[in-house]
């Protein structure tokens, strides 16, 4: 097992937007504060310049969130295909067993048809005469 219940562990994508978010503003109110201006002042001229915090945080978790379930899904689909290729060479190592399964399998579909044929035409559709 590569990736132990990683794909059950559900990131928190809305924090860690709001934490990257935070760091861009303060990295923009640092410059005008090493200049003399107040902390509120240069926080408020960040997020003047920074333009729509709304929407761009709502973009983002959007992006992130879309990634998130598309990684899973390939997640997924890797392990099913390592399943499948386990399975595939487990039959391979014993063939008698894979012949077994084989007719077993097409036994019972064989057997399920037939009973349905004999079940439909006597049960389901009406008998193919005018009036007994």
């Amino acid at each position: 097992m590569k990736r132990p219940f990683w794909y059950l562990r559900r990131r928190t994508v809305k924090a860690e937007v709001d934490e990257e978010l935070k760091i861009h503003l303060e990295m923009r109110s640092d410059e005008p504060v090493a200049r003399g201006i107040s902390r509120a002042e240069a926080r408020r001229e960040a997020v003047r310049q920074f333009g729509d915090l709304e929407g761009t945080r709502e973009y983002c978790r959007r992006q992130d969130e879309e990634k998130e379930n598309v990684m899973q899904r390939a997640l997924l689909f890797q392990d099913l295909m390592q399943d499948l290729r386990i399975g595939v060479r487990s039959l391979l190592r014993a063939p008698v067993l894979t012949l077994t399964i084989i007719v077993t399998v097409g036994l019972g579909l064989g057997a399920t048809a037939a009973i349905f044929s004999a079940v439909s035409a006597a049960l389901l559709h009406p008998l193919p005469y005018a009036e007994p």
